[in-house]
C-alpha cells in the first residue's frame, strides 16, 4: 500500500531477455539518467540504451557493469546521432540473433552485480543526499546570512 522509490512490475521482464532503454534525451552532451535505466538495473535485466554518447561510459564510472564483450557497445562512442541510433539497432539485432540461453548465461553475472550495486548505491545516495543538497545550496546561495552587513550601534 506504499509507493517505493521505483514502481516496478516484474511481469514485462519475465519473458524477455534484455531491455531496450530509450532515455529521455539522446543528444545532450552529458548523461541524464532516469527511472528508465533504474528499472532494468533493479530487476537484474541486460540492457541496450538509446541515449547520449558516453552514457554507458558514465554508468561504468558509477560502478555499473555493461555488456561489452558480450554485445557490441561501440555505439556509445558515436557522437553522430544518426550513426549512433543505427548502431543501436544493429546491436539489438545482434542480441536477437544470439541463442537466448547463451546470451542470458553470459549476462547473468553482470546483471546480478548491477542489481546489488544499484541497491547499495540507492541506500548511499538516500543517506548522503540531504547533507549534500544543503551544502550545495549554502555554497551557491547569493543571499547573505541574517544580520550580515548590518551596522551594530
Amino acid at each position: 500500500e506504499q509507493w517505493g522509490e521505483i514502481y516496478l512490475r516484474a511481469r514485462p521482464y519475465l519473458h524477455t531477455h534484455f531491455s531496450l532503454v530509450t532515455e529521455t534525451v539522446f543528444e545532450y552532451p552529458y548523461s541524464f539518467r532516469t527511472e528508465k535505466i533504474a528499472k532494468p538495473l533493479t530487476i537484474g535485466h541486460a540492457f541496450v540504451v538509446a541515449a547520449n554518447a558516453g552514457y554507458l561510459r558514465d554508468l561504468r564510472e558509477l560502478g555499473f557493469q555493461t555488456f561489452s564483450g558480450i554485445i557490441d557497445e561501440s555505439y556509445d562512442d558515436m557522437v553522430n546521432g544518426a550513426e549512433r541510433i543505427q548502431a543501436i539497432a544493429d546491436t539489438v539485432q545482434q542480441i536477437v540473433d544470439l541463442p537466448q540461453d547463451q546470451f542470458l548465461a553470459a549476462c547473468e553475472p553482470r546483471c546480478k552485480y548491477n542489481q546489488q550495486h544499484h541497491r547499495e548505491m540507492a541506500i548511499k545516495v538516500r543517506e548522503e543526499f540531504p547533507q549534500r543538497f544543503f551544502q550545495f545550496i549554502n555554497e551557491r546561495s547569493r543571499i547573505p546570512p541574517a544580520g550580515a552587513g548590518q551596522v551594530i550601534t
